[in-house]
């Protein structure tokens, strides 16, 4: 599409605010998400209940979708509104 439109897409504000975010939103999901749900299988899998590290990773990925959902939440408004 960027070719085919001789850059006037990538030229625009929100195009340039809008791939940045949708780069975070990836990297998020693989480098903060990913582990964290490796580590609760773990800890639901030990034998041995730890509550407290259960409930603290629960609270980690509980920030962690609330910050991929604002960047989703971001991502569809610069898509809406094309300044």
């Amino acid at each position: 599409m960027a070719i085919e439109l001789k850059g006037a897409v990538t030229q625009a504000l929100w195009f340039r605010i809008k791939m940045p975010l949708v780069l975070l939103l990836v990297l998020n999901g693989t480098v903060m998400a990913r582990p964290n749900g490796l580590r609760l299988k773990q800890l639901l899998l030990d034998e041995t209940p730890d509550n407290g590290g259960i409930g603290q990773l629960r609270n980690r990925r509980r920030a962690i979708y609330l910050f991929q959902l604002l960047l989703i939440v971001t991502i569809f408004v610069l898509s809406i509104f094309k300044f």
